[in-house]
C-alpha cells in the first residue's frame, strides 16, 4: 500500500503580517498596534513548540493526497522614528521590531486515517524548526541591520522603507525555503522517516545552539505570557 505523505508549506517571511506606526501622532496613516501573544494565540497562531498529534485537526481526508499538513508563521511588526535631514528630505528608523513565530494551527491537519502519526512527527517537527531558526536570527538582528528609509514626505517615506524591509526579510527567507525543499526531496516527502528523524535531530542542533527568544518583564498586575523579542535602540541618521 502506498504511504501517504505529508504536506508541508513552510511559511518564512514572505507571507508575514506587517504593522508600522511611528510614534508621532499623525505621521503615517493609520495602522494595527504591535499585538500581544494573546491576542495572536486567540486566532490559533500558537508560539513555537514541540509538536504533539493533538496540534492536528483532524479531517476524514486530504488534498492531493496528502496525509498531513502543517503550517508553521512568522509574523514580524514594528514601529518608526522619523528625523529630518538635509534639504528637507526625512528618514525612517525601525524600533520595536518584534517577530511572532510558531505554528498556524488554522491550517494545519492530518486525516483521520492516518495511522502511527507519531512517526510522522519529527519530519513535520523538521519545518516548524526551520522556521524558528530564522525567527531566531531576525529577532536578534540590530536596528541598524534593518534597512532605513527616506522620502520627501511621509507616505513617501512609508513606502520606500516598506518596500525595503519586505525585500530584506525576503531575501532571509530564500535560504530557508530552499532548506525546506531540500528536506522534502531528500526524505521523498517524508516517507523516509530513518532519513527525516536524522535531518530533523540536525536541524534542532543548530537550533538549539541559538539563543532562545528572551522573554521581557509583564507588564505589573497582568499574568505573564509567551513575549516576542525585540530590538535595540534605532539608528541615527546619516550625517
Amino acid at each position: 500500500m502506498k504511504k501517504l505523505t505529508g504536506a508541508v508549506l513552510l511559511v518564512v517571511l514572505r507571507l508575514t503580517a506587517a504593522r508600522a506606526q511611528s510614534p508621532t501622532p499623525g505621521a503615517f496613516p493609520t495602522f494595527s498596534a504591535i499585538p500581544t501573544w494573546s491576542e495572536e494565540i486567540a486566532q490559533n497562531f500558537v508560539p513555537y513548540h514541540q509538536l504533539t498529534t493533538n496540534d492536528f485537526a483532524v479531517r476524514e481526508k486530504g488534498s492531493d493526497g496528502s496525509a498531513f499538513y502543517i503550517r508553521p508563521f512568522m509574523h514580524y511588526f514594528y514601529h518608526v522614528t522619523v528625523r529630518p535631514g538635509p534639504n528637507g528630505i526625512l528618514y525612517g528608523y525601525v524600533i520595536d521590531w518584534t517577530i511572532f513565530t510558531g505554528l498556524d494551527k488554522n491550517q494545519t491537519w492530518r486525516i483521520s486515517s492516518l495511522r502511527n502519526f507519531k512517526n510522522e512527527l519529527p519530519y513535520a517537527q523538521a519545518y516548524l524548526d526551520l522556521n524558528e531558526i530564522v525567527g531566531r536570527q531576525l529577532a536578534a538582528l540590530k536596528a541598524t541591520d534593518i534597512p532605513s528609509g527616506q522620502g520627501w514626505n511621509m507616505p513617501e517615506l512609508h513606502a520606500d522603507l516598506r518596500r525595503k524591509v519586505d525585500e530584506f526579510l525576503t531575501e532571509k527567507s530564500e535560504a530557508v525555503e530552499a532548506e525546506g525543499k531540500e528536506l522534502a526531496h531528500a526524505t521523498n516527502s517524508g516517507r523516509d522517516l530513518a532519513k527525516a528523524k536524522k535531518m530533523a535531530a540536525a536541524i534542532r542542533q543548530r537550533l538549539e545552539a541559538l539563543p532562545p527568544i528572551p522573554s521581557p518583564r509583564p507588564p505589573a498586575g497582568n499574568p505573564p505570557e509567551p513575549a516576542p523579542v525585540r530590538s535595540g535602540p534605532a539608528a541615527s541618521p546619516p550625517r
